[in-house]
């Protein structure tokens, strides 16, 4: 059922990069916690120009991972 879900993944998709983020869900209100930093539980960055098998997790390494 719905109320047991506990983490929601969002995703954003362009032409050229697919970012997905990984929120504490609320299985009663059926809502995302989006302002608590600690609710994140991941996140995903993939460029499908180059990476083709989505392979590459870009929030892995840097330049695009917070440091």
């Amino acid at each position: 059922p719905r109320s047991e879900i506990q983490v929601m993944g969002y995703t954003i998709r362009t032409a050229d990069y697919r970012y997905t983020r990984w929120l504490t869900f609320n299985g009663t209100t059926l809502a995302a916690d989006w302002d608590t930093p600690i609710s994140t539980w991941g996140e995903e960055l993939y460029d499908h120009t180059t990476d083709t098998g989505l392979d590459l997790d870009m929030c892995v390494g840097a330049p695009y991972a917070e440091t």
